[in-house]
């Protein structure tokens, strides 16, 4: 099952738990079938909640939670959502947008119009020059999977 661009470019705030997963469930319950059980485990088969798995098979770790850490949410500060700019003289190509974060955790990729422009490791804001005049998504996503997103009109 996929849903979202055929490139396998992201596109924010699509994610296959509230996108492809209705649809799946969907065609599922319209099968019609009973659901057969599976089959028994192969022997030998580890079972274990994920804190009492091997280190290396845990998928959470203690203080890795996304709620557990110290650093304040992953924000757009500039543009604000909504903005009008204006950033080029009439019929000339727009200029380099100006977009500030603020919080957040490990790399962050900005991303115009669902495509990454940037990725900042250690600063906080960069350039990103839009296609040309109209609306514009601008989105952030930092190395925990947080993201934010502002949508501008450029002139």
């Amino acid at each position: 099952m996929w849903v979202g661009r055929p490139d396998g470019a992201p596109v924010p705030g699509m994610i296959g738990r509230g996108t492809a997963a209705p649809i799946l469930f969907d065609a599922f319950a319209r099968l019609g079938r009973p659901i057969a059980p599976l089959p028994p485990a192969p022997r030998g088969t580890l079972f274990a909640a994920t804190g009492k798995l091997p280190l290396p098979l845990q998928h959470f770790r203690p203080g890795a939670l996304p709620s557990a850490g110290t650093e304040p949410p992953l924000r757009i500060v500039f543009p604000p959502n909504g903005a009008r700019l204006e950033l080029a003289a009439e019929g000339a190509e727009p200029a380099a947008l100006a977009v500030k974060i603020a919080g957040g955790a490990g790399p962050v990729t900005v991303l115009v119009d669902g495509l990454p422009r940037a990725t900042l490791r250690d600063r906080k804001s960069t350039t990103v020059t839009p296609d040309g005049p109209g609306f514009v998504r601008l989105t952030v996503t930092d190395g925990r999977g947080a993201t934010d997103s502002v949508l501008v009109r450029v002139q």
